[in-house]
């Protein structure tokens, strides 16, 4: 499950995290990259109790994060 949340973070981290470009010196030569903006608060919600396993080591991969958890319960007799 662990593995399975890193590989969604990635997905999320892609397609949905503010980014900015920037360049690195790397082995072979410099390099233009994108960064994840540090400047815009990310926060992880997983949802109570599925969600946990999940986002056990989403902070491996985005460590700036804050983590958050939202417990929902249902109503029995309306369901």
């Amino acid at each position: 499950m662990a593995e399975l949340g890193r590989l969604l973070m990635y997905e999320a981290a892609r397609d949905c995290l503010p980014t900015i470009s920037g360049e690195i010196q790397s082995p072979m030569a410099i390099t233009s990259v994108e960064f994840i903006d540090s400047r815009e608060p990310v926060a992880i919600v997983p949802i109570l109790r599925a969600g946990l396993a999940l986002a056990e080591h989403a902070s491996s991969i985005l460590p700036a994060t804050k983590t958050y958890h939202l417990g929902i319960s249902r109503d029995e007799e309306t369901l």
